[in-house]
């Protein structure tokens, strides 16, 4: 039954991205502990298990980000050495996290 909605695939632009205000553990010293994820599960690591095709994925597409993730934050007085390393590596590793689920999926 049709509420009014038309349904398309025309293009309209980008969708905006979502931001739950936990980016990058901008609230705890503790880069990497366990964030409450929103709005699909709880955590990272079962929020990415809801991928059911990642064959597009390139982990190697991504080498030298953490070398950029540090580079940017070296810019922000408020970021020291310590924590734009730890959230470099942490980021890396949700990217291994990826792979490993592509991997996974692959051999399906």
């Amino acid at each position: 039954m049709s509420q009014g909605f038309r349904f398309t695939l025309k293009w309209l632009g980008l969708a905006p991205i979502y931001d739950s205000g936990t980016s990058l553990w901008y609230n705890t010293r503790h880069i990497g502990s366990p964030i409450t994820c929103k709005p699909f599960r709880k955590d990272h690591s079962e929020q990415i298990h809801l991928v059911n095709d990642l064959s597009w994925y390139d982990v190697n597409a991504l080498d030298g980000l953490e070398n950029i993730i540090i580079e940017i934050f070296t810019a922000s007085e408020e970021v020291d050495e310590k924590r734009r390393t730890d959230i470099a590596k942490e980021i890396m590793d949700r990217a291994n996290q990826v792979e490993q689920l592509r991997k996974a999926l692959t051999k399906t």
